[in-house]
């Protein structure tokens, strides 16, 4: 009768192990969706502003700068969730 404590308890572990396991899967697209979302959002107003200095005669580098950086991590983090994807 012991035996069959302790193999509910496994079962009931590894079921709850599941869940947070799932739950954490959930949680961090969530967050790279956010995340994702916030540097399309930067890189666009950057690019934005670098044209419009562009066209004032102002200096346009530090935005254009920061708009090619948000597009380097965001073509980097597509990659590389990409071929995670295709190693699956």
């Amino acid at each position: 009768m012991g035996e069959g404590i302790g193999a509910e308890e496994r079962r009931y572990e590894e079921e709850r192990r599941a869940r947070i396991r799932h739950r954490n899967r959930i949680s961090g697209r969530l967050v790279l969706v956010i995340m994702a979302a916030a540097l399309a959002l930067l890189g666009y107003d950057s690019a934005i502003a670098a044209l419009a200095a562009h066209r004032d005669g102002r200096s346009f580098g530090y935005p254009l700068a920061l708009s090619a950086g948000c597009a380097a991590v965001l073509i980097a983090a597509g990659l590389r969730t990409f071929a995670h994807r295709r190693r699956r």
